[in-house]
């Protein structure tokens, strides 16, 4: 990325008002026949020439290249931000300073920053040799949730003809990101969640076998089941032989986010404990992916599209949900509840534990309610209990109100 010359409009309005006084003075010379004023004319065009040389020649050929494009951070992570500038030019710039924009999500380590109207503002001094190569390393550590970057990246240098700075301003869009994943909360009796549920999903730890589903064959033992016996194999090798079952375990888990609050009229805002939420949901995707349990998480936000995930496992898929859980922000528009909660009950066969985080309402309620009962469903509602994150069945919240 290259660094180019800001052109200053005050600074030509300046050299303008010089030239003008300039020329003045030597009609004036003229008309009083004062020679002597052609020597203070001299000087004033040789500042000039002087300060238009040393803009024009000095800064030239200034490159910014930053190692990674992306850095993963959680809350209290440090990192190194790797920013190397190349000096293609022949003068050296001295005594300069680096400065760029960066949101609170990141705290930049050791740095002096001011706050002014581009936002958060850091200045780091920075001198560069000619025909150089400089490495500066920013140590960060990550400070809340969010995605931020690097922005408005400007090197200022003095120029000691006009007393005044030059600026060289960083060209195009960086697309280089930082984003800081939602910290961990701990939550109260999630061991009840990883019970074993028969389903189509083959994992060698599950308790369950789907019988239309054939491993292979294996000797016949008095503790079989005569059900079991594979009779054509059996034939073939004149022994008995009984069947060998894939064992299958379905124990995905669909995670209902309510992230709205409503007013006393029913308005719809971003719910102020949406970081909470955010931190409870980014530990039990965790919690999942280490157990290896699918997961999916729906929110009634959209931007525009509705914003969900599909059920997935593995560390790409947890990656990929703690960076949508780093992206909300009031940007999103709110999702009527009630919308959801539709489309879930539209493809509830897919959906085996559902786990609801958020206010209930009477609507929620009526939903969780049916699923549960109807549809044999096991759902499970996050409480705060002082202060404390609970894990609770549905039928024992509802008992209990």
């Amino acid at each position: 990325m290259e660094l180019k010359k800001q052109k200053s409009k005050q600074m030509h309005q300046r050299y303008d008002v010089l030239i003008a006084i300039g020329m003045l003075s030597a009609a004036i010379s003229i008309l009083l026949h004062k020679p002597i004023l052609f020597a203070g004319i001299g000087l004033l065009v040789t500042y000039i020439v002087l300060v238009l040389l040393y803009e024009k020649y000095y800064g030239n050929y200034l490159y910014l290249e930053i190692e990674k494009d992306k850095l993963f951070l959680f809350p209290e992570d440090d990192d190194i931000i790797a920013i190397t500038f190349y000096n293609k030019g022949k003068f050296t710039l001295k005594n300069g300073y680096f400065f760029f924009t960066i949101d609170e999500e990141v705290q930049v380590e050791d740095g002096k920053y001011q706050l002014d109207e581009r936002g958060l503002t850091h200045k780091v001094p920075l001198t560069l040799p000619a025909n150089s190569k400089i490495t500066l390393h920013l140590s960060i550590k990550g400070n809340k949730r969010g995605i931020t970057q690097l922005a408005n990246m400007r090197y200022v240098f003095f120029n000691p003809f006009s007393f005044t700075t030059i600026t060289l301003q960083a060209q195009g869009y960086w697309t280089q990101e930082i984003v800081v994943f939602p910290s961990q909360t701990p939550i109260t009796r999630m061991d009840r969640l990883f019970t074993n549920q028969t389903g189509n999903i083959a994992l060698p730890f599950a308790l369950m076998h789907d019988e239309m589903d054939i491993a292979g064959t294996r000797e016949y033992h008095f503790s079989d089941t005569m059900q079991h016996i594979h009779w054509k194999t059996s034939a073939k090798k004149q022994r008995l032989h009984t069947k060998i079952f894939e064992h299958n375990t379905d124990m995905r888990w669909t995670v209902l986010v309510n992230a709205s609050t409503s007013s006393k009229l029913n308005n719809l805002y971003l719910s102020k404990q949406i970081d909470t939420y955010l931190s409870i949901i980014s530990s039990i995707s965790m919690q999942a992916i280490r157990q290896d349990i699918q997961i999916g998480v729906w929110f009634n936000l959209g931007k525009p599209v509705q914003l969900k995930t599909n059920h997935g496992t593995g560390q790409h898929h947890l990656k990929r949900l703690l960076h949508i859980f780093a992206s909300i922000d009031h940007s999103y528009s709110i999702v009527q509840m009630n919308t959801l909660l539709h489309q879930i009950n539209q493809q509830i066969d897919e959906h085996h534990v559902i786990l609801y985080i958020g206010e209930l309402n009477q609507i929620v309620r009526h939903y969780l309610s049916t699923w549960e009962v109807r549809n044999k469903k096991e759902i499970y509602v996050l409480s705060n209990e002082d202060n404390h994150f609970v894990l609770r069945n549905h039928a024992e919240v509802s008992s209990n109100e």
